[in-house]
């Protein structure tokens, strides 16, 4: 099955619904005749990025978890802990976990070149996405200019697509997969299979003073039930033994303090 083309295509549906264009005379007309569907395509968008931000996030965590270099483990194993561990994630951490994931020169790289600001599509998909959810941008002609980079924003994270072109989740047992051309790449612990459903369900963060991960179906949007979810500490259990091993000179400086004195 392929989320990315689902969400990708109801996004591309609804833009050339209203004529693909991103004029500011065409949004200002749909602000003042059809708000409704301007306000669908903001949302289709913000749906398909965020769920090309949050799964090339993870498609890169587990590549980098699985490499097989045991030398950049540690400190990106404390940033993975740090950024969905102690908070209920925000898109801000996907963010950062996908620089801190991202190998050189790879085409998830290539994919966001930083402009002079040194800032990304991500960075900007973020900051709009954080604004129009937070009622900072709204559907209000004084908002018209800001709504037209917004749309930008969301046909630049379109264009993200190519890099989950050819590729699907797969459930293989009882873990799931991310399959393009013969890379097979698992998933497991941040995509899991609901327990009812059998479908991909991706990590979304923690709910009960931290002692559960609630994770949300990527092909429907729909959140785990509480009664569905597993401990937290049978989730992550498999990174937390990463962390008390090899990890340790993270936290302890002795040795590094030793040599600096």
């Amino acid at each position: 099955m392929s989320p990315f083309n689902q969400y990708f295509n109801r996004f591309q549906v609804i833009f050339s619904e209203l004529s693909n264009s991103l004029s500011s005379d065409a949004v200002n007309r749909l602000l003042d005749e059809q708000p409704g569907k301007l306000n669908n395509l903001i949302m289709a968008g913000m749906g398909m990025g965020t769920l090309f931000l949050r799964m090339g996030a993870v498609i890169q965590m587990c590549e980098k978890l699985h490499d097989g270099d045991s030398g950049n483990d540690a400190l990106f194993m404390k940033q993975v802990m740090d950024n969905l561990r102690e908070t209920l994630p925000s898109d801000t951490n996907w963010k950062n976990l996908w620089y801190a994931s991202m190998t050189l020169g790879s085409a998830w790289e290539k994919a966001i070149p930083f402009d002079a600001s040194k800032s990304t599509v991500l960075d900007r998909f973020v900051t709009f996405r954080n604004r129009f959810v937070h009622q900072q941008i709204s559907l209000k002609q004084e908002h018209a200019s800001e709504l037209i980079n917004g749309l930008e924003v969301l046909g630049e994270m379109a264009e993200l697509k190519v890099l989950f072109d050819q590729s699907s989740v797969e459930l293989e047992g009882d873990k799931y997969f991310w399959k393009q051309g013969e890379k097979m790449l698992e998933l497991h612990p941040f995509v899991q299979r609901g327990e009812q459903d059998d479908l991909p369900y991706l990590f979304q963060g923690l709910y009960d003073n931290k002692s559960k991960a609630k994770f949300i179906n990527t092909l429907r949007g729909n959140e785990t039930e509480p009664s569905v979810n597993e401990p937290l500490n049978e989730r992550f259990e498999p990174i937390r033994k990463a962390l008390m091993g090899g990890a340790g000179h993270v936290f302890d400086h002795s040795e590094r303090i030793k040599y600096y004195l």
